[in-house]
């Protein structure tokens, strides 16, 4: 019979100090002589009940039976409720066990680097199919480990070790198409703010009122909101189709319907049905975010497009609904920061630019929308769409009136 309402895979991401912590704490018999699989499995089963905790001979009274899950949290050091939004990590939310094949062993695979919990691990795949199952360790034994960054892309083998869930990363092979031996390490380190900002110049026909009446700098925030199906899509899909001939795009497009995805060149397409599970769909929008950061550090000129922020941030209230069924309200205002993260990412070196294209639409929930206010308070453009004129099939679709670029400041710097 389970004693315990506690989430056991977290055991999986202790180091081996935590875990003879634990095993002293709950009643593990002789913590500090056992491995960390061993550890893990001693632990499981005094929780489960398959054990009764160790009484001690001089330690009285044994062990509470019983433990709710916010006690094992703190005991175990996952008490922080904000820890799946640290903003130097991306969600940290991972199983205790790859999805990987073992059969993919020693094949060379290619995919994401991000960090997790604070540690680095390999997601595989491309931008449309990552998962946060199907990853593998990345340890200090893996070779040219020092070189790696959250959101780059790596080719690598991989290796189980005997009786692991859990595989890493035995060699790589390039790090962003480049060897290893090739990674500058020195990139962007004495970059200065460029204070004179080069327009973007749109050739599609949908977009090029921009040029005229509300040119766009790069290193800028663009804000595009408007009712549902207000053409959303349509312009983010112009965006990244206009953008990616003469910039790097990474595009982030979630929740939507399959025959909504289009093909795209040269372009980082994070895309997903209607289907992903929220703690997926918040992964895939945190690799995104962290990819284009990583670019943007790299001598790039990047644009990242995300298509919406309603549905991240509808998606990270279904989280909070899972973890804290009774109090969830309490957490929305984190949602709000996450995304203020997103918005302060932008910028303009003399040698690289991050400019931020987010699409909004109107939210079923009061207090979203709030923050879709809020949000676009802290862009420097400003588009609200006309959903009339969209179905009309109309070129311009937007409301003038509530559509301007904010007004040029005089510069802070002396």
């Amino acid at each position: 019979m389970k004693e315990y309402s506690v989430d056991l895979k977290k055991l999986e991401r202790l180091t081996i100090y935590q875990l003879r912590d634990v095993g002293a704490k709950i009643g593990v018999k002789n913590p500090t002589a056992l491995r960390a699989d061993e550890l893990r499995k001693a632990i499981t089963d005094v929780v489960t009940g398959k054990t009764q905790p160790y009484k001690k001979n001089k330690s009285g009274r044994p062990h509470k039976t019983i433990i709710p899950d916010e006690q094992w949290d703190e005991i175990i050091g996952y008490n922080d409720k904000l820890q799946m939004f640290n903003s130097t990590d991306v969600l940290s939310l991972y199983s205790n066990a790859s999805s990987i094949e073992k059969h993919n062993a020693e094949q060379e695979l290619t995919g994401y680097v991000v960090k997790l919990n604070g540690e680095l691990v390999f997601i595989v795949g491309e931008a449309d199919e990552i998962t946060l199952e199907k990853y593998a360790k990345i340890t200090t034994n893996t070779q040219h480990y020092t070189l790696l960054k959250a959101g780059d892309i790596i080719t690598c083998t991989i290796q189980y070790e005997e009786f692991s869930h859990i595989p890493f990363v035995s060699k790589i092979y390039t790090i962003n198409e480049e060897k290893p031996s090739q990674v500058n390490t020195d990139l962007n380190k004495n970059a200065l703010y460029n204070i004179d900002s080069p327009k973007f110049k749109f050739t599609l026909p949908q977009l090029e009122f921009l040029n005229d009446k509300l040119p766009i700098k790069l290193g800028q925030r663009i804000f595009i909101n408007g009712e549902r199906d207000s053409g959303q899509t349509y312009l983010a899909n112009s965006f990244a189709k206009d953008l990616s001939k003469d910039y790097k795009v990474i595009y982030f497009a979630g929740s939507k319907l399959p025959e909504e995805r289009i093909e795209l060149e040269n372009v980082e397409y994070f895309f997903s049905t209607f289907d992903i599970s929220p703690r997926n769909l918040i992964f895939n929008y945190e690799v995104a975010f962290a990819r284009a950061k990583n670019l943007a550090n790299t001598n790039q000129n990047v644009v990242l497009i995300i298509d919406d922020l309603t549905t991240i941030m509808e998606n990270y209230v279904q989280i909070f609904k899972q973890k804290y069924p009774t109090s969830e309200k309490e957490h929305y205002i984190d949602i709000l920061q996450q995304l203020k993260v997103l918005l302060a990412s932008s910028k303009l070196t003399t040698d690289s630019s991050l400019t931020l294209i987010c699409l909004a639409r109107d939210a079923d929930l009061p207090i979203l929308n709030d923050y879709i206010q809020q949000l676009d308070k802290l862009c420097n453009t400003h588009i609200v769409l006309d959903k009339t004129a969209f179905y009309d099939n109309k070129q311009e679709f937007y409301i003038e009136e509530k559509t301007y670029n904010n007004m040029e400041r005089r510069s802070n710097q002396v």
